[in-house]
Parts: structure tokens; sequence; C-alpha cells
């Protein structure tokens, strides 16, 4: 499998407000799927669908956190 270098096809800035902008939607759909369990009756099956996707939700969220962190204390601004 090939690698793609988005940096090549597009600028590092564009490739970061992608990334911020999927990672904000990730987030917006975790919240009203974990809200949407509360108000309405859902098998085990969908249930547990809902919390394996906030598990990966918390998971990105997580390692973009860790990759600020290393940014700050590195002092790199990419």
């Amino acid at each position: 499998m090939k690698n793609i270098n988005l940096n090549r096809f597009m600028g590092s800035r564009e490739v970061k407000k992608i990334t911020d902008t999927v990672i904000i939607g990730l987030t917006f759909l975790d919240l009203i799927l974990l809200t949407g369990i509360i108000f309405v009756q859902v098998n085990s099956e969908t249930y547990q669908i809902i919390v394996l996707f906030d598990l990966i939700v918390v998971f990105i969220l997580a390692s973009q956190l860790c990759t600020g962190f290393t940014r700050l204390i590195t002092g790199s601004s990419t």
C-alpha cells in the first residue's frame, strides 16, 4: 500500500484545518449519539456500536491531546 503525503497536494495549514474539522464533526456526532441513547430505547447491538464509536473518538481526542502537549514541550509549530 502506497503512503499518500497530503502536504504535497495541499499546504500543511489546509490539512490541519481539515483534520480539526473532522475531529469536531466526530465529537458532535458522538455527543448526539450518546444523548440519543438516553432518550430513545435502543437494542443492545446498537448500544454497543455507539459505545465503541465513543471509544474510538476518545482515542482520537487523546492522541490529539498528546500531540499538542508534545508540540508544546518541544516548541514545534507544525
